[in-house]
């Protein structure tokens, strides 16, 4: 299968808490254009726009995303729901994209 990915995507060693709309998720990997958080309670359904606050060094990065899928995964209870989503970003300031370029190249640089 074909990569439909434009930016390359950089898995985190370990993954960071951030929030869509104050729902807390962990974010999985990162690149320019998009995440992949992992989740317990249900986000907006796809096409949505929603608020990621994406914490770092500097301060809260907020950023506009879209829902773009959503998939239900295995867990470890038949209680408990786990979810992962990917998000594209649909806008940030240009603040906001340097904070995001540095954090994508500290953590490149980190994996080498």
């Amino acid at each position: 299968m074909r990569e439909r990915r434009r930016d390359r995507r950089i898995t985190l060693r370990k993954p960071v808490l951030a929030s869509v709309n104050a729902a807390p998720v962990f974010v999985l990997d990162v690149s320019s254009g998009g995440v992949r958080v992992a989740h317990r309670s249900q986000l907006p359904p796809p096409g949505a726009i929603c608020r990621l606050d994406l914490p770092s060094d500097s301060g809260t990065l907020p950023l506009d995303c879209a829902i773009v899928h959503t998939v239900s995964q295995h867990a470890a209870s038949a209680a408990e729901s786990l979810f992962q989503s990917g998000l594209r970003i649909v806008s940030m300031d240009d603040e906001s994209r340097n904070r995001m370029q540095t954090l994508l190249q500290r953590d490149a640089r980190q994996k080498k």
